[in-house]
């Protein structure tokens, strides 16, 4: 595994390498036969937003919670035709919930008398956590004159960290064939509320996901007129995986009860516990995205508009 994502993050930068290479050659060719406005940038920036996974599960629920992205990128525009790429670090995060009914189990209690011990479950709830290397590739349309853009396309992302964080509420309580009434809230007998946690670490396979951006450069007039050769884009963003988050093939019990202390409830996270491969589970972000650009001056490029 630490082989493959070695030679993929390779991959990754090689391409664009060659994307930036291309693109600058390209321009090259076209200021010395035509005269195009030609535009090589930089930008430093983020984004910030809604995330959540889209899930299959019959009984399982994922709400959203927080995105956020650091970006550095690369561009450039030729008239009005826009190319971007760059080298992402984002962050993916979700909250989900599944309802679990009781159960019940035969027990020898505390003072070696038989009795039917009661399992009354709270929800089971889990918080998820991604951290992904991403290389994204949009092309689209931007107005010099304007500010104004729009773009659409892929990106790549590689997981580099992930983290399900899984708790479990539960009460427990006894009913004896000699006593009419439930052994109940008696924690010296094991009678009591409990909480049960645990984390696991999914693994994710590379993530493909379609992008689009619409926004705007708040600083163009202040570029023209200045002429300055930077600029600020504020915009909205959107992407949604293209395939499953989570690679498992895991099958186990969401819980298990210990068989030499019937108090406690072991539980396991929902991805590590149920196979992934016949279920969908795509990610989403949308977020407002800020970018500062800076202009490279090169032999061809001026950065004049």
């Amino acid at each position: 595994m630490k082989h493959n994502s070695s030679r993929i993050t390779k991959l990754f930068f090689v391409l664009l390498l060659l994307i930036s290479y291309s693109s600058t050659s390209y321009a090259r060719y076209i200021s010395h036969n035509k005269k195009n406005n030609f535009y090589n940038s930089f930008s430093i920036g983020g984004s910030l937003g809604y995330a959540n996974i889209f899930e299959d599960y019959n009984h399982f629920t994922t709400t959203g919670s927080l995105g956020a992205t650091l970006i550095f990128g690369y561009e450039f525009r030729l008239n009005d035709f826009w190319l971007y790429t760059g080298i992402e670090g984002q962050y993916l995060s979700a909250n989900a919930f599944s309802n679990i009914d009781g159960t019940e189990r035969q027990i020898i209690d505390t003072q070696g008398k038989p009795a039917t011990m009661h399992y009354e479950f709270g929800q089971f709830i889990e918080q998820q956590h991604y951290l992904f290397a991403n290389l994204p590739i949009m092309v689209g349309y931007y107005s010099g004159l304007s500010g104004f853009y729009v773009g659409a396309g892929a990106k790549f992302g590689l997981q580099v960290y992930a983290l399900e964080d899984a708790s479990l509420r539960y009460t427990t309580s006894a009913t004896y064939s000699q006593y009419i009434d439930d052994f109940v809230g008696m924690g010296q007998h094991d009678y009591s509320a409990y909480n049960a946690y645990a984390q696991s670490k999914p693994e994710s396979p590379i993530k493909i996901a379609a992008i689009a951006e619409i926004g705007y450069d708040v600083l163009t007039k202040q570029r023209q007129t200045l002429k300055t050769n930077h600029g600020l884009r504020i915009g909205l963003y959107v992407e949604y995986g293209l395939n499953n988050l989570v690679k498992s093939t895991t099958e186990t019990p969401l819980y298990t009860i210990q068989q030499y202390n019937a108090s406690v409830v072991d539980i396991v996270p929902f991805y590590s516990a149920y196979s992934t491969s016949t279920h969908r589970i795509n990610s989403l972000f949308a977020g407002v995205k800020m970018a500062y650009t800076f202009c490279v001056r090169t032999k061809n490029c001026s950065c004049d508009f």
